[in-house]
């Protein structure tokens, strides 16, 4: 648990970032507040008005303390916030996992945290993903050029989610332009919700030639059944090894799904597999996945609700 005196500091630096008189009950609650959110070595502050003011006293927090995990989704950081919060990053040597989901970050932001942590030997975990509207964070295209620079240099960072990015196939194409399959370090990653279409399969080429990574979540992105038709001829030839492989209400239909089937036969590697929220009332329905459950005997979960 941090000292009470750091954490009057950032109650106050809470107060200046949302322009408000500091109250003495205020105060007090909002210590209690951190001493049920902050665990050992982890900080969980979601939704709590921490802006660029904060983002200075969690630096000095993580200079000083010994914290693994902090994740302070869901509030205000900004540009401003994240630079001021790096120094603190660039200096900790056990934080390992940092979620600032939904913190006003755009690309300008983001890329100068990627250029941070390039040579970073302890964060492994890394989350940028948007979870609603408010506080969006906006990587866009142009982020994904900073990211290429972080993956080719990093050889740690093994978990990325940056769902809900506005990065399409465009930003997919520059985060991993000249990646090489067997360095990257990348075991899952999240690109849901990114206006990923027909052709993001191809950019993503690399990745699926990566004997690491292990899952990938592409959920509500508008693939359609041509995707998952180049996804299929990595199945089939053996090159992708993912266990885990997300394309929930990606407007799959039952051709698409029987491309995927037949490519899933042998397959001695996916043991779960999302479908939900496509339709397949047309074709010949869920011929093809009987023809799969009963060929394939390694697959564990297939959930095909709504």
């Amino acid at each position: 648990m941090l000292p009470a005196r750091v954490l009057g500091d950032l109650y106050y630096a809470k107060c200046s970032d949302l322009e408000l008189d500091p109250s003495e009950n205020q105060m007090r609650r909002f210590l209690d507040f951190c001493r049920t959110s902050i665990h050992g070595r982890k900080v969980k502050l979601r939704d709590c008005g921490l802006g660029s003011q904060c983002c200075e006293i969690f630096s000095n927090i993580l200079k000083k303390y010994d914290i693994s995990n902090l994740d302070l989704r869901k509030n205000t950081i900004g540009n401003d916030g994240m630079k001021q919060l790096c120094k603190g990053i660039a200096a900790s040597t056990s934080l390992t996992h940092i979620d600032l989901g939904s913190n006003d970050i755009t690309s300008e932001g983001a890329n100068y945290f990627f250029d941070k942590i390039s040579n970073n030997k302890y964060l492994y975990s890394l989350n940028l993903a948007n979870v609603d509207g408010l506080h969006r964070n906006r990587l866009g295209c142009h982020g994904c050029k900073g990211l290429n620079k972080l993956l080719k240099k990093n050889n740690i960072l093994s978990m990325l989610d940056i769902a809900d990015n506005s990065i399409g196939n465009e930003g997919i194409k520059h985060m991993l332009q000249g990646i090489d399959p067997s360095k990257t370090s990348i075991v899952y990653i999240n690109l849901s919700n990114n206006n990923l279409t027909q052709g993001s399969i191809n950019e993503l080429s690399n990745l699926l030639n990566s004997s690491n990574i292990q899952e990938i979540r592409l959920s509500n992105n508008q693939l359609t059944d041509v995707s998952v038709q180049e996804l299929g001829y990595f199945f089939y030839r053996g090159q992708c090894q993912l266990q885990k492989l997300d394309l929930a209400n990606t407007e799959l239909t039952s051709a698409g799904v029987g491309i995927l089937s037949h490519a899933l036969k042998l397959n001695p590697f996916l043991t779960h597999l999302n479908l939900e929220l496509n339709d397949f009332s047309k074709g010949d329905k869920f011929h093809k996945i009987s023809l799969l459950l009963k060929t394939n005997k390694i697959l564990k979960s297939l959930n095909l609700s709504k």
